[in-house]
Order: C-alpha cells, then structure tokens, then sequence
C-alpha cells in the first residue's frame, strides 16, 4: 500500500471534533482513523468507494460484521472496524432518498448522525486509554 499525501480541501470544527475533508484515494490515505461510507440499508460495499474498499479489506470478515448489523433506517449510521486500510474504522451512512422526504434535512440528519457516532467513538477510545473500559 502507497502512502498517500492528504489533500485536505476543508476542514470544519465540532466542538471538540475536527472535521477534514480530502481528496483522493481513501484507501491509501494515513492519518484518518475513519472512513465513511455511502451505502443502502443492508450496508452493501457498492459503487467506486465501496469496490476500492472490498478490494484492499478482508471483504468476507467486512460483509460478516455489516450482516451482524440491523437494516439501516434513513439518514442512520452504523459503525463497523476493518482490516487493511490505513483507517480501522466504516462508518457506513445511509443518505436520504430524494424526493421520499427534504433532502436538506436528511442529509443534516446524516451527517449529525456520523459525526455523533464518531465522537462515541473517541470518547470510547479515551475510556479505554484511561483503563475505564466500556
């Protein structure tokens, strides 16, 4: 695996998350420790990111851990770990559809969403730096 530069192209605070948004190959860039992942309800790797992705993971352990998980509901997230990127982490979003209801909404409601679950995810990751456990 390449080590690609990041091509940050915008960068937006949270609280205390910082948001960046690059471009490029997702695949191949270090310093993410998440990647997220337009999908449909079932959480299929479809479409150009998800076929890099089943390309360069562990595609049977990812497809076993996305069927261990609920059909995804509008506008909800669902966290699944990986092997073989540089990232450990999927969040895997599934977007509005258009026209069934304001997209605007929804894809506040999506991104709320992605960004609420990644911040359970560092506050679970210090828990665990602390020895709290979780």
């Amino acid at each position: 695996m390449s080590v690609a530069a990041k091509k940050i192209v915008a960068t937006k605070r949270f609280g205390t998350a910082v948001v960046e948004v690059s471009v490029g190959d997702i695949t191949e860039q270090y310093g993410f420790d998440t990647i997220v992942l337009p999908t449909n309800e079932r959480m299929a790797r479809d479409g150009k990111v998800g076929a890099a992705i089943r390309v360069k993971t562990d595609a049977a352990a990812l497809a076993e851990a996305c069927r261990k998980l609920p059909p995804l509901e509008r506008c909800s997230v669902a966290l699944t770990a990986v092997t073989g990127l540089p990232s450990p982490n999927i969040i895997h979003c599934r977007a509005p559809q258009l026209g069934v209801m304001d997209a605007s909404d929804g894809l506040r409601d999506a991104y709320r969403n992605i960004l609420e679950l990644r911040l359970r995810l560092v506050e679970r990751s210090r828990a665990l730096g602390r020895g709290e456990g979780v």
